[in-house]
């Protein structure tokens, strides 16, 4: 790739460009791959703060304790970064990193995806797993995920790519599922804690 012919300003413009994930091109040397979707920074973060929101409900609905609603909490945030990551080019998959969190399935990169409903169907595949016993919580939150995948398809977005996008999001929040069983949570439900004593 080459810099003749770019002036200071072109250049640390495209680097700002780069480093926020944006797509300018005003030259051909920095001409940037044409992706089949958009980024996800191209949508808004209403899907993601009405999943914190719907959340928050169920939590205060069910009067879970600190540690219960920190933990999930922690997998919300996990599930929907997992699930767009993809439409985030400068950002890694936490796989690798998180104790005993391996390989999160990879999108095609072919493939045009929506990542709002991506995320939304990670979203409900963890939480409905967290909350499998409390069913008032999940039909709070599997009435936010159907609006959800409701309003993606009346915005326009081709049926085809909100299947695929669903079926994606899914198969992330399957995996996630899995990881989340082995972090010993089960193990201390319907257990008494008896305070130390001194």
């Amino acid at each position: 790739m080459s810099f003749e012919g770019v002036s200071r300003r072109q250049f640390l413009s495209l680097s700002a460009a780069a480093t926020a994930g944006l797509v300018l091109a005003p030259t051909a040397a920095f001409a940037a791959p044409v992706l089949p979707h958009p980024l996800a920074a191209s949508h808004s973060a209403d899907v993601a703060l009405r999943w914190v929101e719907g959340l928050f409900l169920a939590v205060r609905q069910e009067r879970l304790t600190p540690p219960s609603t920190a933990r999930l909490y922690a997998h919300l945030g996990i599930s929907m970064f997992e699930a767009v990551v993809g439409g985030m080019p400068n950002h890694v998959s936490l796989g690798g990193k998180l104790n005993s969190l391996t390989t999160v399935p990879g999108h095609r990169q072919s493939d045009r995806y929506d990542w709002p409903s991506v995320a939304n169907a990670a979203a409900w595949r963890v939480l409905n797993y967290d909350l499998v016993d409390r069913p008032a919580a999940v039909a709070l939150l599997a009435e936010l995920e159907a609006a959800i995948r409701q309003e993606r398809g009346d915005a326009g977005v081709p049926s085809a790519v909100l299947a695929r996008s669903e079926q994606y999001g899914a198969t992330v929040g399957a995996r996630l599922v899995a990881w989340i069983r082995t972090d010993g949570w089960a193990g201390t439900l319907g257990r008494t804690f008896t305070p130390p004593v001194g």
